[in-house]
Order: C-alpha cells, then structure tokens, then sequence
C-alpha cells in the first residue's frame, strides 16, 4: 500500500510568545477594554464581561512608561454576581451565555493553539495580596491571600472537548507583598506533578 504524507516544517525562534502576551494592546468593548488589536483577532480574554454589567470591570490598561503598558488587575467585590470577583487574564474565549454564579468556569473555553515544548515562561509582575483570605461566605481561612501564575499545556479532543488531558505545568504561587517589578521564571514539569504542587491534578 501507499500512503501520501504532507509535511510541513516552520522554524520555530529561541523564545516563541503568543501575540501580545506583552499586553500593549486593548481595544474598548462598550465600557471596558479588552487585550488585543480587535475582537475579531485576538485569544486573550477577561472577566470584564459579566463585571461590566455592573459597571466594574477589574482588568484593565495601565500605562507603565510612555506606549508601554500592563494589565492592572484588581480582586472587587461583585454583590451582584457574587461575593468577590478575582481579576483574571487569559487565552481563551467568554461565551455568550448568561454568567454562571455557581460554575464561572463553564462560561469559559480555555486556551489556544500552541507549537512547541517550552522549557519555562518568565514575566514581570507586582503584588499587594488582600487584607483577609475568606472563603466565598466571609468566613475567614487560615494562610493567607496569594496570586497565581500559571501556563498549562494540554491535548484537547477536537471531537470532544470535554476530553482534555494535562501535558505540562507551569506554576507561580505567592502571597508576597511586591512592590517593585519584578521578574519570575517558572519551569514545566511535563507529566504527573507532585502532591502539593500549586495546580495539582
């Protein structure tokens, strides 16, 4: 027998970046603002959707020197949708459904196409973690609050999307106080992680 293979090969640079992973550019969407050229071209994605409707979005530009700029992202409270709101920033895409109170996540579809088998991702960040940790009933938990960092790869069937299984983790947890910026580096870990590691599964 005789199969036809058609093999594509592209060069793949040193330190490949997902298009403005940077965060230069935003786009206004009513009121609040996007990261991205457009709606139409870009992966990355907000909770400012669902927070707009009561005026409140908690991710938002912020210019750090002149053209050069930051996603500012601030925890708010939402009484309207729920207690607190965490500012999150993401590939992916908000679907149009109705926001859901109890399963927030199900209004999401998680990521984007990647090529590569990164070793690591670095960015620059500050931090001022919250007053209090609480849970989503204001009753104060032990620790304290932290933000979270994180790349995840993993392999979606296309045929299901539900089936999704875990590559690689890369993961930043910390509850410091940060107040200048500051670079972090976090590696992969492909395969099972160990218990205990931010990001567990």
């Amino acid at each position: 027998t005789i199969a036809e293979w058609t093999v594509n090969v592209g060069i793949q640079g040193s330190e490949p970046q997902l298009a403005n992973s940077d965060f230069n550019l935003w786009f206004s969407v009513g009121n609040y603002q996007q990261p991205g050229e457009s709606a139409s071209s870009t992966f990355w994605d907000t909770a400012n959707k669902p927070l707009a409707i009561v005026n409140s979005p908690n991710t938002n530009p912020t210019e750090r020197t002149a053209g050069d700029f930051y996603a500012n992202m601030i925890t708010i409270e939402a009484p309207a949708l729920v207690r607190i709101a965490a500012a999150t920033i993401y590939t992916g895409v908000f679907t149009d459904n109705p926001p859901s109170v109890t399963d927030p996540r199900s209004n999401i579809t998680f990521g984007t196409p990647f090529a590569g088998t990164p070793v690591s991702f670095s960015t620059e960040y500050q931090y001022t973690p919250g007053d209090s940790y609480e849970d989503a009933d204001g009753n104060v938990l032990p620790g304290n609050d932290s933000c979270d960092v994180y790349v995840l790869l993993q392999l979606v069937d296309e045929n299901d999307p539900t089936n999704v299984q875990r590559v690689a983790t890369a993961w930043f947890r910390s509850g410091e106080t940060v107040t200048d910026w500051t670079t972090i580096t976090a590696d992969f870990t492909y395969g099972e992680l160990p218990a205990g590691f931010p990001g567990y599964m």
